[in-house]
């Protein structure tokens, strides 16, 4: 499977010519309305945000460094990273931002990492940044980090129209995809913060069992497990946006729209609900919500081996069962699951782009998403999700066109 989507993509980048894929079906956006909010929704919203070290949810830490270009690793399942001495610096310089003394330990197994890396071509011309956060180790002293990496640049010889967050899937995936989004947002004026890959635990490698005679307690630790996973992508673009506005003024009072793709579609309401009025508008590129079921259903559950779930019957015998009715025990343990967040775009002109026959976000969720979101205008394709993301560079322009005409730009320069 793998080797068949890495040739595809080769022949994509190598500019063969492949069949248009078929066009979109759109569904204009229903009225909506907000929805009831329960008191468990309107308790004390700080509680619903995971911790970090600190004073506060991370920092960032920019890379002066001139560089070219990156790469991706991913750190293998009985291993974990040993750091180059530029990563210790900057966690050092973490530890200067947040008054602390912490002993770093980098990404563990299932962690995949960005690494720039400067070559003959000289720099790109980019501000290269990243964020840093941190969580309790083992031991006091100790502190296990977590990145997220990003770039930003702005269209040559105009002032930008606006800011747009652009956000790749897992593994930094289809690289091509988000390298011609960021072209082709940048050539209509909008300067881009762009994450060049999800947080580098968002990936990392877990594994639990539950017992089906009391499933309570694994799934609890699960709804917080990947709870904290989309907190973490919410906490990394709100602190590269606010670091990027206190450097580019003239973007303060400008549009700011966000566009996710997969992996980071899934977190996409979760990042808006952490700043709910930052945003002006939203685009969905094979998104869903409920994050345990995508996580159980994906088809590229074995591919990414991030979370792997099992149950055991308390049977004489032991033996394993694969029943995995327990979406009501996860949405009343979850807090930031996208059925809970979305609520919080309620207001917001959203773009939802579809696979009817996506299996590794199944289709269902993006339904069940689209549901919670208000049932937003939707592109729907009757394709998985390798074709659906094969169709977007033939999509892009009406993408831009969507995002001008769903913001409020005025007297923008070409």
């Amino acid at each position: 499977m793998i080797k068949a989507l890495f040739a595809f993509w080769c022949l994509l980048l190598a500019g063969c010519n492949i069949p248009a894929p078929p066009a979109p079906e759109a569904t204009e956006p229903e009225q909506r309305s907000p929805e009831v909010v329960s008191d468990r929704e309107t308790a004390d919203e700080q509680g619903m945000w995971p911790a970090r070290l600190g004073s506060r949810k991370g920092v960032i830490i920019e890379d002066t460094r001139p560089i070219s270009n990156w790469r991706t690793a991913r750190v293998p399942n009985d291993q974990r990273l040993v750091p180059y001495e530029i990563e210790r610096e900057q966690f050092d310089a973490f530890n200067e931002a947040m008054g602390t003394q912490y002993t770093p330990v980098f990404e563990p197994g299932g962690g995949f990492v960005v690494i720039p890396y400067i070559n003959e071509g000289g720099p790109d011309g980019k501000d290269h940044f990243a964020f840093y956060s941190a969580v309790q180790g083992d031991e006091p002293e100790v502190a296990e980090v977590q990145r997220t990496w990003f770039t930003y640049d702005e269209p040559e010889a105009v002032q930008p129209i606006g800011l747009a967050v652009l956000m790749p899937g897992i593994f930094a995936t289809p690289r091509d995809v988000s390298d011609r989004a960021e072209r082709g947002l940048l050539m209509r004026g909008w300067a881009v913060l762009r994450m060049l890959s999800p947080p580098s635990r968002m990936t990392e490698h877990t594994e639990y069992n539950i017992n089906s005679s009391d499933p309570a307690p694994v799934v609890k630790q699960i709804a917080a497990d990947l709870d904290s996973r989309s907190a973490e992508a919410a906490y990394a673009v709100q602190a590269a946006a606010e670091f990027v506005l206190g450097q580019e003024s003239v973007l303060v009072d400008k549009p700011r729209v966000i566009i996710g793709m997969s992996g980071t579609a899934i977190a996409l309401p979760t990042i808006v609900a952490y700043e709910p009025e930052a945003y002006d508008a939203a685009v969905f590129i094979g998104g869903g919500a409920d994050s345990f079921k995508i996580a159980i259903e994906s088809s590229y559950r074995d591919w990414i081996d991030s979370i792997q779930i099992s149950t055991t019957n308390n049977s004489v015998d032991g033996s394993q069962s694969n029943d995995f009715n327990l979406q009501d025990e996860y949405f009343e343990f979850s807090r930031l699951d996208g059925v809970h967040t979305a609520q919080k775009m309620s207001d917001m002109p959203i773009l939802m782009i579809h696979g009817s026959s996506d299996t590794a976000v199944p289709a269902v969720a993006g339904d069940l998403l689209w549901e919670k979101l208000g049932k937003p205008e939707r592109w729907v394709m009757p394709v998985g999700h390798e074709l659906l993301f094969a169709a977007i560079p033939l999509r892009m322009v009406a993408i831009l066109d969507w995002l001008e005409a769903n913001t409020d730009i005025e007297d923008r320069e070409r």
